[in-house]
C-alpha cells in the first residue's frame, strides 16, 4: 500500500496525479460507449431502417468526426489543462471543511516563503496543516476504484461487441461493401444502380440503342435521362420504368452523331458516359461515263446517280464512287472475275475504268483506315450490247430468176449497220467460174450506215446459152474484227430458151409443168443455197447442228447426183437406140467433164 507523502506539496501532487487520472478513465470510458452507440445506430440504418448508401457515408462521416472531438474533449483537452496547487487545495478543503482553510493558508505561505524568513511560526502554520492532512485517506479524495471498474465493465462490452462481430463476419461484410465514405454523389447513385448499359460504347452511324438502368432496389422515383447530341445544350427525357420498378428504359433511335449521357434518380446522378459513333464505309453515289470505240464516232455518254452499265461491248466505262465514312481503299469486285483497283481521288472519292466484254455482276467495296469494310454492298449489272452484224436486204428480185440471154436483170439491195459500214460489195459467179466483185462502198470513203445498192446484169455481156446459171450474194462487214463478214443468201439466174417466158422461181421448189431437167437444175440450187446459208451462219449454230445440217445436204446431194446418173443413163440409151447425134454429143461432152 502507497504511503501518504510527508509533506504538503508532497501530498498536493498525488492528489493532481489521481484527478488526471480520474479524468482520463472518465474520458476513455465516455468516447468507448460513443463508439458502442455510433456503431449500434449504423448497423440499424442499414438492417433495419434501409437507409440509403449515402446517407449511410454520411452517418459515418459525422460519427467518426463525432467521436474524434469526443476523444480530444474527454480525454487529451483534460489532460493538458492546468490545474494549479491552490485549487487542488480549495477542492479538498470543500471535501474536507475540518481543515478550517488550514492546507490553503499553507499553500499560500509556501508560494510566498521567499518573501519571509523561516520563522517558527511558520513551520507551525506548515506542519499544523500537514498534521491535519496525514489524519485523512487520499483515496477518500478522489476516488478512483470505481473509474477503474467502470473502465473495465466498459471495456468488457466493447470486447463482447467486437466478439460477436466477428461471429457476424460474412453478414457484416456485406454491410461494409455498401458503406462508402465518399461523399461524390456519382459513387452513391452507383452504389444503387446494379447496371447501366451500354454506358461508354461506340455503335454504327444511324443505329437505334437502348439505355437502361437496373436498380438494386425497387423505387418509386423517376429515373430521368440527360443526354447532348454533338456536345450542343443539354436535353432530357423521361425514362421508362419496368413492371418491377426496378428497371428503367429510354431509347435513342437513329443516332446520328457522338452524345453525352448521364441518369438522374431520386435526385442522385450518374457519371456521364459517351456514345461515339462509328461511320461504316458506304457508297453514296455511283456516276458512269461510257467511251466508246473510236470507230462508232460516238459521243461519250454520261450517267448520274446509277451504277447498272449497259453499253456496246468493247466500251470503256468510267466508274465514279462517292463515299461516306473513312474510305481509303476501294475495289470494283467482278463476281467470278478479277478486282479492279480504285484510284482515290481525296475528299473520299474513288475512280476506276472497267471495259465492258461479258455479262456480269459486280459491287464496290470500299475499306476505311481501321480496315473495315462496307456492310452488305449493292450488286449493279454490267450488260453488254452487242455491235449487230450489218443486215443484207435484197428488196428485188427476192428469188431466183429464170431469163433468157439477152435479158436484163436489175437488182436492189438495202444494206445497213449499227454504228457504220467499213466494206459493201456485190459478188457473183458465172456458171460456178472464178467469183467476181463489185465494191459498193470505197475503202476509207465516209462512213455509212446505210447504203442502197442496185446492180443491173447484161446478160448478152457475158455471152451465155440456156442452162447456164449465175449465181450473187451480197457481202458487207463493218468496223469490228470479226471472224467472217455478213453475207446474205445466195440468188441464182438461170439462162433459158429464148421461147421461154420469164419467171421468178422460188428456190424452196419449183413451178407447175416445169420440165424435168429444169427441176434437177433447180434441186441443185437448193442444195448450193442450203449449203451457203449453213457456211454462213456457222458462227450462230452449235458444232452438233451443224454437223447434223452438213450430213442432210450431203445426202441430198448424193440423192439428187443418183438421179442425174440415172437420168443420164437412160438418155444415153435413148440417143443409141433412136441415133440422135446431138444427144449423144452432149452425153460424150458430160463424160469429159
Amino acid at each position: 500500500m502507497r504511503s501518504t507523502p510527508q509533506t504538503v506539496p508532497g501530498i498536493i501532487r498525488e492528489v493532481k496525479k489521481r484527478w488526471f487520472m480520474k479524468a482520463a478513465w472518465q474520458g476513455l470510458i465516455l468516447t468507448a460507449l460513443f463508439l458502442i452507440a455510433c456503431i449500434s445506430v449504423l448497423l440499424l440504418s442499414v438492417f433495419t431502417w434501409n437507409a440509403a448508401p449515402l446517407f449511410q457515408s454520411i452517418l459515418v462521416v459525422v460519427f467518426v468526426l463525432a467521436w474524434l472531438g469526443a476523444l480530444g474533449w474527454l480525454i487529451i483537452r483534460p489532460l493538458l489543462r492546468e490545474v494549479s496547487e491552490a485549487r487542488i487545495a480549495m477542492y479538498i478543503e470543500e471535501k474536507f471543511p475540518e481543515l478550517e482553510d488550514r492546507l490553503n493558508s499553507a499553500v499560500e505561505i509556501k508560494n510566498e516563503i521567499s518573501y519571509f524568513d523561516r520563522d517558527s511560526l511558520i513551520h507551525r502554520v506548515m506542519d499544523d496543516a500537514l498534521g491535519k492532512l496525514q489524519t485523512i485517506q487520499l483515496s477518500s479524495i478522489i476516488d478512483i476504484n470505481k473509474q477503474r471498474l467502470l473502465l473495465f465493465g466498459t471495456l468488457a462490452l466493447l470486447a463482447l461487441f467486437l466478439f460477436a462481430g466477428l461471429n457476424m463476419k460474412e453478414d457484416l461484410s456485406g454491410v461494409t461493401s455498401q458503406i462508402d465514405i465518399s461523399l461524390n454523389p456519382k459513387d452513391h447513385f452507383q452504389q444503387e444502380i446494379l447496371m447501366i448499359t451500354p454506358g461508354d460504347i461506340q455503335i454504327e452511324k444511324g443505329e437505334s440503342i437502348d439505355v437502361t438502368a437496373e436498380l438494386k432496389a425497387e423505387t418509386a422515383g423517376d429515373g430521368m435521362l440527360h443526354f447532348t447530341i454533338a456536345d450542343d445544350t443539354w436535353q432530357k427525357e423521361l425514362m421508362d420504368k419496368g413492371p418491377d420498378q426496378r428497371n428503367f428504359i429510354s431509347r435513342m433511335t437513329d443516332v446520328q452523331q457522338s452524345m453525352s449521357y448521364y441518369i438522374e434518380l431520386d435526385g442522385l446522378r450518374s457519371p456521364e458516359f459517351r456514345i461515339t459513333i462509328y461511320e461504316f464505309p458506304k457508297v453514296t453515289q455511283i456516276d458512269l461515263k461510257y467511251s466508246y470505240p473510236g470507230y462508232t464516232a460516238l459521243p461519250t455518254r454520261f450517267e448520274e446517280n446509277t451504277g447498272n452499265i449497259r453499253g456496246l461491248e468493247g466500251s470503256t466505262v468510267t466508274i465514279s464512287v462517292e463515299t461516306s465514312g473513312n474510305a481509303v481503299e476501294g475495289d470494283i469486285v467482278i463476281k467470278d472475275s478479277t478486282n479492279i483497283k480504285l484510284s482515290a481521288l481525296g475528299n473520299g472519292k474513288f475512280s476506276g475504268d472497267l471495259v465492258i466484254s461479258k455479262p456480269a455482276v459486280y459491287f464496290i467495296q470500299l475499306t476505311d483506315d481501321q480496315g473495315k469494310q462496307n456492310k452488305f454492298p449493292v450488286e449493279y449489272q454490267i450488260s453488254p450490247v452487242k455491235d449487230q452484224l450489218p443486215l443484207i436486204s435484197i428488196t428485188d428480185p427476192k428469188r431466183d430468176v429464170r431469163v433468157n440471154a439477152i435479158e436484163e436483170v436489175i437488182i436492189f439491195a438495202i444494206i445497213s449497220d449499227d454504228f457504220g459500214l467499213k466494206t459493201a460489195a456485190l459478188k457473183f459467179s458465172v456458171n460456178g467460174e472464178e467469183e467476181q466483185q463489185i465494191n459498193l462502198k470505197k475503202s476509207g470513203g465516209k462512213t455509212l450506215k446505210e447504203i442502197s445498192a442496185s446492180e443491173v446484169f447484161y446478160l448478152e455481156d457475158y455471152a451465155l446459152e440456156p442452162g447456164d446459171v449465175i449465181s450473187y450474194y451480197f457481202e458487207a462487214s463493218d468496223y469490228l474484227e470479226r471472224e467472217a463478214p455478213s453475207l446474205s443468201q445466195m440468188y441464182f439466174i438461170e439462162v433459158i430458151p429464148f421461147d421461154a417466158n420469164y419467171t421468178q422461181v422460188n428456190n424452196q421448189g419449183g413451178g407447175a409443168g416445169m420440165p424435168a431437167g429444169s427441176q434437177q437444175v433447180l434441186n441443185q440450187q437448193m442444195i448450193i443455197n442450203a449449203t451457203w446459208n449453213l457456211l454462213r451462219k456457222r458462227h450462230d449454230v452449235s458444232g452438233s447442228e451443224f454437223d447434223e445440217n452438213a450430213n442432210t445436204i450431203e445426202q441430198s446431194q448424193r440423192g439428187l447426183k443418183g438421179t442425174i446418173e440415172k437420168m443420164a443413163t437412160q438418155a444415153e440409151l435413148s440417143a443409141q437406140a433412136g441415133g440422135d447425134q446431138d444427144l449423144q454429143k452432149m452425153l460424150d461432152l458430160r463424160k469429159l467433164a
